[in-house]
């Protein structure tokens, strides 16, 4: 951490001596969206100015070059601006990038601009004037390209008083123009740490400069340690972090109330030819075969930035709102996922209160298990995954927490998921609900002692492996051998409250069962939980259907989880009787199923009962319970008309070598997804029983 003080002259850099107080300055808002318009052209479907968020505070246009002619071009150096005069015809207030070439341009048309003469800059006043009367409604202008740069091989004196000269003679025939200034977040962190030349005195004409685009588009290169950040780290060992540029613009006493930080919504190739047509998100989604290779940001890095630019700034830019996954391929909660989790940083709100529509909890390590089945990587699973779970945390009554599955404490598994660039929540809990009881006994008289003490130990858990987005509390339902526990909703509200403020950004959820919530439903053996006084404090409801019915003759065609039926004692309707009954906003609740069949005999795991080995080896699967690609279908359907979503377990047992020759692998969970999304799947004979 380096610290200055805004007294010092700071000669190296951006000569500024006292911090500029700002009046209430014109900006483009504090989410604004950089549109390039043209996805016909890279064979994609077309966006309207009318189709992208409605949260977009400003639109901007990609580029508008004045020469020393003063001829103005676009992007594509051609006097065509259809696209820009598109914008303008749009209810949203328009901003355009304006240029010169380069910085010797610059100071080239802007040489005589503080003497008395000042032609060139009248001259150029002339051409703007006249490009206005052609394009009318431009909101405001962003000057580019004054940047010094490697390639700068002259320091050009009086740069500041000449450009003061412009903005003043700009501001004077467009008062009402917001006039902003790009700096490259690169540049400006090599001319901190290596300055090559003294550059602008930004108290010369601060006080007409209405903000600042701080540009972070083309910051570092992509290379292997990015892949799952994204090219704009907020630290670490890249040459360029933002931790290194929060430095630079305190150093410097820029304003915060007039930067804004410009972000890219793609990712970056090593390929330098590949153009955005290839290199975006919905490219990547689609499984590009070039993907595995590329920098990509993922929603919990873009919200950082987002909490980034609410830190250190006054709003944030997207460049280009067209192809940050318009048409959601990459299944996120909403299109635009980047645009959308930015905004959500910058409003204090978590990318995602949820697992996603389609999460996967993943067993790993199969190799190890004695299972007899090929191991299968976090990066191999489907894309569609909106998100993982690992399989459980336990915490004891004196707080130390562990998977019983896991020797030495080696969450190898645990780990590899986080280091996925995917989203990972973990189930968490005592073993219990009686443990449950004792650790919440007086925790609404006590101010949550109890609660205070376990939240120390997560955070320790929480610190040695870093990411873990939420939580889903587990074994807190009366069970068979459960004794009332008078205060329950109190108390546990607490605990969450302790929680929620410990980890203000940490995902909550709460794991129940389904045969425990029939049975809560038809004959109650005590009062539960008041969800209506708990839901406040919660994000969503995973109700668990993996263990439902004992497999009998009568659903061997079916699974364990049938959608009705007078034969069986649970059943999917049931569920949803019993969660309307009980209060649960459909909006908050996940349903999960298994994607293995179910032995009558149970002393069988997983790696005995699969998909896969009912394929290869029907013979031993003749008494087994096991959906098919249509009743998992309907389980997706059902899951779209009374909740938010579907989890599936385990990802990785679920046929994903495709031994069953179904059209895709990964059947249930594919048969599940269409469902969800309201289409049919194509038959597997395999896994047809009748």
């Amino acid at each position: 951490m380096y610290h200055y003080h805004c007294l010092l002259l700071i000669s190296s850099i951006l000569i500024l001596t006292v911090r500029i107080q700002s009046q209430d300055s014109k900006g483009p808002g504090i989410s604004s969206c950089c549109f390039f318009g043209g996805r016909t052209d890279c064979g994609l479907s077309n966006v309207l100015i009318t189709d992208i968020p409605g949260k977009c505070t400003s639109v901007i246009y990609s580029a508008v070059y004045m020469d020393l002619e003063y001829f103005a071009t676009d992007s594509y150096y051609k006097s065509d601006f259809t696209i820009l005069d598109y914008m303008l015809n749009s209810s949203k207030p328009v901003f355009i990038n304006y240029l010169h070439e380069n910085q010797q341009e610059w100071a080239t048309a802007l040489s005589n601009s503080s003497s008395n003469e000042g032609n060139k800059t009248f001259d150029e006043m002339k051409a703007i004037k006249g490009f206005f009367e052609e394009h009318p409604k431009i909101a405001g202008v962003i000057l580019t390209g004054l940047q010094y740069t490697g390639n700068s091989s002259n320091e050009i004196p009086g740069l500041s008083e000449n450009l003061k000269k412009f903005l003043e003679l700009l501001k004077q025939a467009y008062p009402e123009l917001a006039v902003g200034l790009e700096l490259h977040g690169r540049v400006l962190i090599d001319q901190y740490t290596t300055p090559k030349f003294d550059w602008l005195n930004i108290n010369d004409f601060d006080s007409v400069m209405d903000f600042y685009v701080v540009s972070l588009e083309f910051f570092n290169t992509c290379y292997s340690d990015l892949r799952d950040t994204g090219t704009v780290p907020m630290n670490g060992i890249a040459n360029y972090t933002l931790d290194k540029l929060k430095n630079v613009l305190e150093g410097a006493c820029f304003p915060n109330e007039k930067i804004y930080f410009k972000f890219k919504t793609n990712p970056v190739s090593t390929n330098d030819n590949l153009t955005i047509c290839k290199v975006n998100n919905e490219e990547m989604c689609l499984c590009s075969q070039e993907a595995s290779l590329w920098c990509a940001d993922t929603q919990l890095s873009y919200n950082e930035k987002g909490q980034f630019s609410k830190d250190y700034g006054a709003g944030f830019m997207v460049r280009y709102i067209d192809y940050d996954d318009p048409e959601s391929h990459c299944q996120c909660a909403t299109p635009y996922p980047a645009f959308n989790a930015l905004l959500d940083g910058f409003n204090n709100v978590g990318t995602q209160n949820c697992p996603g529509i389609s999460s996967c909890c993943f067993y790993g390590e199969l190799s190890n298990a004695d299972c007899g089945l090929s191991e299968v990587l976090i990066t191999k699973i489907p894309k569609d995954c909106t998100s993982v779970i690992y399989t459980a945390l336990f915490v004891d009554l004196n707080y130390y927490i562990t998977d019983p599955l896991v020797i030495n404490n080696d969450f190898k598994v645990l780990d590899s998921m986080l280091e996925s660039g995917k989203r990972v929540f973990t189930y968490y809990g005592h073993d219990n609900q009686a443990q449950w009881s004792e650790v919440l006994a007086c925790e609404s008289s006590n101010g949550g002692a109890n609660s205070l003490d376990e939240m120390k130990s997560l955070k320790a858990f929480f610190d040695k492996h870093p990411k873990i987005e939420g939580v889903i509390l587990t074994n807190l339902l009366y069970d068979l051998t459960s004794s009332e526990f008078p205060g329950y909703t109190e108390n546990l509200k607490t605990y969450l409250e302790v929680m929620r403020k410990k980890f203000p950004k940490l995902v909550i959820g709460f794991n129940l069962i389904g045969v425990l919530l029939i049975d809560q439903f038809i004959n109650p053996k005590f009062k539960w939980l008041d969800i209506t006084v708990i839901d406040s404090v919660v994000d969503f409801y995973d109700v668990s259907l993996e263990f439902f019915n004992p497999c009998t003759a009568d659903l061997r065609n079916t699974g364990i989880t049938p959608m009705n039926g007078s034969n069986t004692k649970y059943t999917l309707e049931k569920v949803r009787d019993a969660l309307q009954q009980l209060s649960f906003p459909k909006e908050k609740t996940y349903f999960k199923f298994r994607t293995s069949p179910v032995s009558p005999d149970d002393s069988k795991t997983i790696c005995d009962v699969n998909i896969a080995k009912m394929c290869v080896d029907p013979s031993i699967a003749c008494d087994w319970c096991a959906d098919t690609l249509l009743s998992y279908n309907e389980k997706g359907q059902y899951s779209k008309e009374n909740g938010e979503g579907f989890m599936v377990r385990y990802i990785d047992i679920d046929d994903p070598e495709n031994c069953c020759n179904c059209e895709k692998p990964y059947p249930a969970f594919h048969a599940i997804l269409d469902g969800f999304k309201g289409v049919s799947t194509k038959p597997c004979d395999l896994l047809n029983r009748s």
